[in-house]
Formats: structure tokens, sequence, C-alpha cells
């Protein structure tokens, strides 16, 4: 991948890096080396030693936490162009979570090593990384306020006006982008749950459910669900 390839997925994925000089984009493309993972392929486990940063280029990845019955935490779902492990960047120990192929994916990635050794010579890197970091923390931050505070209803309701851009119309159309078993690990309930809270709220004519294509019906209602 060329500098040029790596600014247009950088910029598709909405991550500052894309503004970087050329040289440095260039430097990071001729270091990178790509991964190709079958769907539901682990690309590190929580725990492994940390050594490298990537990027998905194309599919879906999700990162997770396991519990001791092995059910899944979903703690971000990974969309092409954006980037993920920055922590490796700063700390030599493991990855804090599991990263997990939701569909057939390519990667690249770049070494710890090597990222360093950029970060040395351009600051501004370091200050993106750090940027990047401290919107999961607030990610993650919502998350465990969600999932200690909310009801089932709430989270799904968060979920579908996050998807919706916040202010949706009445007639709005979302896709889910991951399976309803996905889904209800990233929104920390049980499938059947979420299974019979969409029928709820589509008895209710808050939504409409038609396989993974939800309608915004009530969107008043749908917002006073998620406060």
């Amino acid at each position: 991948m060329d500098a040029n390839a790596l600014r247009l997925l950088l910029r598709r994925g909405g991550s500052p890096l894309c503004d970087l000089p050329d040289d440095v984009l260039a430097e990071l493309a001729a270091t990178s080396t790509e991964h190709q993972l079958a769907r539901e392929q682990l690309l590190f486990s929580e725990g492994d030693r940390a050594e490298a940063t990537y990027i998905l280029v194309s599919g879906a990845m999700r990162l997770v936490r396991l519990d001791v019955h092995g059910h899944q935490q979903v703690l971000h779902s990974v969309s092409p162009g954006q980037s993920f492990a920055e922590a490796a960047f700063f700390d030599v120990g493991t990855y804090p979570a599991t990263a997990i192929a939701s569909a057939a994916s390519t990667l690249i990635g770049f070494s710890r090593r090597k990222m360093v050794e950029v970060i040395e010579g351009n600051p501004k890197v370091a200050l993106i990384i750090i940027a990047t970091l401290s919107r999961w923390l607030r990610q993650l931050s919502g998350m465990v306020e969600g999932l200690s505070l909310k009801s089932a209803e709430a989270r799904l309701a968060e979920y579908l006006l996050l998807l919706s851009g916040g202010m949706p119309k009445v007639g709005h159309q979302v896709i889910l982008p991951t399976s309803k078993q996905e889904l209800s690990a990233r929104l920390g309930i049980a499938p059947e749950t979420l299974s019979r809270t969409l029928r709820q709220l589509s008895e209710k004519d808050i939504i409409g459910v038609e396989k993974r294509r939800i309608i915004i019906q009530k969107p008043a209602v749908l917002r006073e669900l998620d406060r």
C-alpha cells in the first residue's frame, strides 16, 4: 500500500492521521504488513503481547472481552478505515481485549517498534494517538454507564438513535451493521432479551422490524426511552 492509498483509507475512517505529511505516511505504508482473516478468525487474544496496531481495510472487526463462561461483551465495532490497538504504541504489555473478524477482513498492521520510531521523529503523531485514546476512554465510560444504569429498552434506543444520527424523522430507516447475536453482546443483554425488546417496540409501533432493517416510526418516544 502506498502513501496515497493509506491517506484515502484513513480519511474514509475519519482518522486525523490522514493529515500527516506525505513522507510520514510513505514511511508508515512502506513498513505495513497485510493480514487476511476469515469470518470469526481471531487476530489477537486478550492477554497476548501487544506488538502491533492495525487499520481495517475491508470487512468488519469487533473488540470483545470474554467472561468466565465465554460470553462476549463487545467493546467496539471497527469499520473500514478505522484503527485499533493504539495502546500498543505506549505500552509493552498485553492487549486488553480480543479482536475477532465479524466478516472476511483485510487489515494492515504496523509494528510497535516502527511506530515508536515514527512518533519520536514526529510528535504530531503522538498527539493524534492520544486524542484517539481519549475518545476510546469516553466511549468505554459511556458503555459502563449504560450497562450499569440503563434498561434493555434504553440501551437499544440509544443504539438505534446513534445509527440514525441522533435526530431521525418519522420513517427513517437504518440497517443493523451486525448480526443480532453480535448486537446483543454489544448491548450487554442476552440474545433472547434483544429479540423480545425488538418485538415489544414493534408491537408499540415505536419501530418497524424487517430482518436487519429498522424503521423508526416514533422517534420522539425512542429519544424519551434513551433518557
